[in-house]
């Protein structure tokens, strides 16, 4: 309980989201290896199809689909979904810091 509350007072996910992010990076690389089908990383990563990997990706880009994915650049796309919400999560953060900070005490 002490991680998960360090993490949000830092401007860190939630281990369990975080966790989705990682493993949409790790399932991104593969993807935008040309030589793997969108069906080889499915298996590569545990789903039984292409349908269970665009869960996956949706959990962290809602509405993300492999294909699509792919051709903008998997990797880069997700990594630039997780660096835009950890940049929401610090500024929320700053503000909930801020805003104790100048809270009047009792």
């Amino acid at each position: 309980m002490v991680m998960m509350s360090y993490g949000a007072d830092e401007g860190l996910p939630a281990p369990a989201r975080l966790m989705a992010w990682m493993r949409a990076l790790v399932m991104a690389q593969l993807l935008d290896d040309p030589a793997r089908t969108p069906a080889g990383v499915a298996r590569a990563c545990g789903y039984a199809g292409v349908p269970l990997l665009a869960d996956a990706f949706a959990r962290v880009l809602p509405g993300a689909e492999p294909e699509a994915l792919r051709a903008a650049g998997a990797f880069r796309a997700v990594a630039d979904g997780f660096r835009a919400e950890a940049a929401g999560l610090r500024e929320a953060a700053r503000e909930r810091l801020r805003a104790a900070r100048t809270a009047p005490r009792n």
